[in-house]
């Protein structure tokens, strides 16, 4: 999976997402993203492109259709061409793509989808808990308590243990994405439980 911007493309199968939602590609459009995103930065000839868009012994106006399926691929991007943001023009030459672009692990991705539902129980139960102990009178306990005693039942256990566990892979290759999803969970407990940080706390 490539990454630029506010956009996420699989090569492989050429499905586009902007903001997480998709965007209709065609598949010479599809064929020339990938091969712009896999170099990002450089030049890519027309002839390079006549090549990959289409087969030996197609018969087609090839100038004529590259252009065609440039304009394609930027309205897709919804770039333009006199200010490009993604894929600008070399006059008679070919082709760059000039936005930066990541590379998406399959793990990473799974990961965060994970981690996504995995606070969004956890957090549930929690805000549950916390308002029946406040309900009942169970006030002498301190925020950090009360957050650590609802984190104890069988459902949130198993998340948070999965959670750490999927974390701890990430550490292995993919410390990066590992430290966002950790920010990401603690400020999502954070904002929901309207908890001071330093009263909040998970040990590890």
């Amino acid at each position: 999976m490539r990454q630029f911007v506010d956009h996420r493309f699989d090569p492989r199968t050429g499905e586009l997402w902007r903001n997480g939602r998709p965007v209709d590609l065609q598949q010479q459009p599809a064929k020339l993203l990938d091969v712009l995103t896999a170099s990002p930065g450089e030049l890519v000839e027309r002839e390079r492109l006549r090549r990959v868009l289409w087969d030996e012994g197609t018969h087609v106006d090839y100038e004529r259709c590259i252009n065609f399926t440039v304009r394609q691929l930027r309205r897709a991007l919804g770039d333009d061409a006199q200010a490009p943001r993604f894929v600008e023009t070399l006059p008679r030459r070919g082709y760059r793509f000039v936005a930066r672009v990541e590379e998406v692990s399959r793990v990473e991705e799974v990961v965060g989808e994970v981690i996504g539902e995995i606070t969004e129980e956890v957090i549930e139960e929690v805000i549950e808990e916390v308002s029946d102990r406040a309900a009942t009178g169970a006030g002498e306990e301190t925020p950090r308590a009360q957050a650590a005693g609802s984190l104890r039942s069988a459902p949130a256990r198993w998340a948070v243990a999965l959670a750490a566990t999927l974390l701890a892979g990430l550490t292995l290759g993919h410390a990066f994405a590992g430290t966002l999803a950790d920010l990401a969970l603690a400020d999502l407990v954070h904002r929901t439980l309207k908890i001071d940080a330093e009263d909040c706390w998970i040990r590890r």
